[in-house]
């Protein structure tokens, strides 16, 4: 027989797996990055595009990569930027003799920074030092207006006005989608590093370990710190907390839903997390190592 333990853990991956299945299925419509000059005069071509993040705490890397291949005027271009999350200072733009060749370039760097092809990207692996592909969410996506909690409708713009401060923070907790919004895949990924954090912290707690897991979340769920500021190690239960709560609302109201209706969230908790936000709006920031 199951224990409640049990039946929460089964409850939990299976919200895991629920919000992986949202976007299942779903063509990406990808668009030149605005930082390309004249970006509205380039065409992607097919779907070579891709965002990469890398962070490691110890290190104090947490850098991104972007890469796509354009067309314009029947010319062809791979474009790159690169630098520290929250920073856009370095790009690329490379023409190409044909589209061949800039496919060619696009694949090639996509290999040497992942180490894995981009003909395998759907079932891609990360690897140790090495970028990890992000899954942006598309731009066309849209909210789900109303989130219906114990038969009452919770009023639309209430909610929808709490998920955009959240989207424009820019507190110590480095979350305000420093890349773009996020796939509710790419969501879930966050989730399941979490809730490996947990089961450390419920163990071992070795410090090692959190570091490399805390290193994983901030590379699935880019957040943007300055140079000089380590990101720092999610080693207890309160930072723990803090993630869930942002990154439980970090998307869309149909995130929102989703946790209802596996999680059983009443519209009293929902406005304890919205709440809960406010209050770190309203907080002074405090960064990592103060006390």
């Amino acid at each position: 027989m199951a224990t409640n333990g049990e039946e929460e853990a089964d409850t939990w991956m299976e919200f895991i797996e629920k919000l992986k299945a949202v976007d299942g299925g779903k063509k990406k419509s990808p668009k030149p990055d605005s930082y390309i000059k004249e970006s509205a005069s380039y065409e992607v071509v097919e779907d070579y595009d891709c965002m990469l993040n890398q962070t490691n705490i110890q290190k104090n890397n947490n850098k991104y990569y972007v890469i796509q291949v354009l067309t314009r005027g029947g010319k062809y271009y791979t474009w790159t930027r690169w630098d520290r999350v929250g920073e856009s200072n370095r790009n690329c733009l490379n023409p190409h003799k044909d589209r061949d060749a800039a496919v060619t370039d696009f694949e090639e760097k996509f290999k040497e920074k992942t180490k894995n092809t981009w003909a395998n990207r759907h079932s891609f692996e990360p690897k140790p030092e090495k970028y990890t592909l992000i899954e942006m969410a598309n731009d066309e996506e849209e909210d789900v207006p109303v989130v219906v909690t114990s038969g009452r409708r919770v009023e639309e713009a209430s909610l929808v006005e709490s998920t955009q401060k959240l989207e424009n923070l820019s507190l110590d907790t480095g979350v305000n989608m420093p890349l773009g919004k996020l796939s509710k895949a790419q969501r879930a990924k966050g989730f399941e590093v979490l809730n490996e954090i947990e089961e450390e912290l419920e163990g071992n707690q070795a410090a090692d370990k959190l570091r490399e897991l805390s290193s994983r979340f901030y590379t699935v769920i880019p957040h943007a710190y300055a140079r000089q500021i380590h990101l720092p190690s999610i080693a207890d239960s309160e930072t723990l907390q803090k993630k869930m709560d942002m990154l439980a609302v970090l998307g869309d109201i149909e995130l929102l839903q989703s946790l209802q209706k596996v999680m059983d969230i009443t519209a009293m908790e929902i406005a304890a997390v919205r709440e809960r936000i406010t209050i770190l709006q309203q907080a002074p920031a405090t960064r990592p190592g103060a006390q």
